[in-house]
């Protein structure tokens, strides 16, 4: 009894090994195909290959995920005009300039010119598409 369970141990182990390295052999002669292919593509359709890898973010990459989210929200922080200390400065020179003398002086339409680029800036580094008035 105990040698046909040692025996049938022995067989279903050795199935199962065969099955992993029939499914390791097909993994290899996939990623072949795809290597030869993308290898054709370059050599003679002169394009460049962008690999694109899709899924759940690996581990080893979380901590710059998450630094790129930190700056993305800080640009779009600053590009939708929440940023209060520089809006602030910024807004007492106009108003100040604004009441003296009631015209746009080049150094408030230097300032403004100056925001809105900083805001563009800002909005390309969010990602975003936004024009600001």
């Amino acid at each position: 009894q105990d040698k046909q369970n040692n025996y049938l141990q022995k067989q279903q182990e050795q199935h199962r090994l065969l099955q992993e390295q029939r499914q390791l052999e097909f993994i290899v002669k996939c990623t072949n195909f795809v290597l030869h292919r993308l290898e054709y593509l370059q050599k003679h359709c002169q394009v460049d290959i962008l690999p694109v890898l899709d899924g759940k973010t690996p581990p080893c990459k979380r901590e710059t995920v998450k630094s790129r989210a930190g700056k993305k929200e800080e640009a779009s922080f600053v590009r939708d005009g929440n940023h209060i200390a520089v809006r602030e400065t910024n807004l007492t020179a106009v108003a100040s300039n604004a009441a003296e003398n009631k015209k746009i002086t080049t150094d408030e339409a230097a300032a403004t010119e100056a925001e809105a680029l900083r805001k563009i800036a800002a909005s390309k580094r969010a990602g975003a598409t936004y024009n600001p008035p």
